[in-house]
């Protein structure tokens, strides 16, 4: 390697932010290496500001009647039991298993999930009346998804 070659390559990297460069050409090696620059800490000046605070007021709260309390308890969910394509029906051109308002006996199908070109049916849990149907036709579902909420009958 000549003289000129070895004072661009010496020029390059102490202008370069490279640390360490090594190159081998023709049974002659050069390794150059510089240090870094030390990191210079200096503390921040602490500012110090007045924190305003605005006055919470207080409010009383009437007592909640148990009568809502009960029927969220007679309503259960019906989660899903897999990952897969939610279908309200058993094929495009027919009409859902069930609807809003809809009263079901437990064993009853709800919907079929699709998982791995599967169609696995989802039945009732209990006697009751579709509250609610928690997915679109077609929609993918997640395991413990809710699909429906169902009303359960006064026992």
């Amino acid at each position: 390697m000549d003289v000129k070659k070895l004072q661009e390559l010496i020029e390059c990297v102490s202008n370069s932010n490279l640390t360490y460069f090594e190159v081998e050409e023709g049974g002659t090696k050069i390794v150059m290496k510089k240090e870094c620059e030390g990191v210079v800490l200096r503390e921040v000046p602490k500012i110090e500001r007045p924190i305003s605070v605005d006055k919470v007021e207080e409010k009383s709260y009437e007592k909640v009647e148990n009568v809502k309390i009960q029927e969220i308890r007679d309503e259960i969910i019906v989660k899903s039991p897999m990952v897969g394509t939610f279908y309200s029906a058993p094929s495009p051109d027919t009409s859902p298993f069930v609807a809003v308002g809809q009263r079901v006996k437990k064993g009853d199908i709800l919907c079929i999930i699709e998982a791995m070109k599967i169609m696995n049916e989802i039945e009732a849990e209990v006697d009751g009346t579709i509250a609610a149907v928690c997915v679109q036709n077609g929609e993918m579902v997640e395991y413990g998804q809710a699909l429906f909420r169902i009303q359960r009958d006064g026992e």
